[in-house]
This record gives C-alpha cells, structure tokens and sequence, in this order.
C-alpha cells in the first residue's frame, strides 16, 4: 500500500516503528480500518 506515494513501510520507519505491520496493526487498532482502506478512501 502507498499513502500519497509513501509506501507504508516507509511511514512507519518515519514514526519509529521497527516494522510496516507492527504499524498496520497499531494504525488499525486507533482508526479501526486498515491503512490501505483508509487511503483508498482519501483518494475518493
């Protein structure tokens, strides 16, 4: 998945995560959606 071409791997190294589904999971826990949903969203 890329958040306005920022992969999410590259997001989660940018918020201190040491891994892109360790972020995944904490992103979906706070929005209650995961990151590719809410980014296929955004782009509407």
């Amino acid at each position: 998945m890329r958040i306005d071409s920022i992969a999410v791997a590259e997001v989660a190294e940018r918020v201190s995560y040491r891994s892109a589904s360790a972020y995944s999971v904490a992103f979906s826990r706070y929005v209650r959606q995961l990151p590719a949903w809410f980014a296929a969203e955004e782009e509407i």
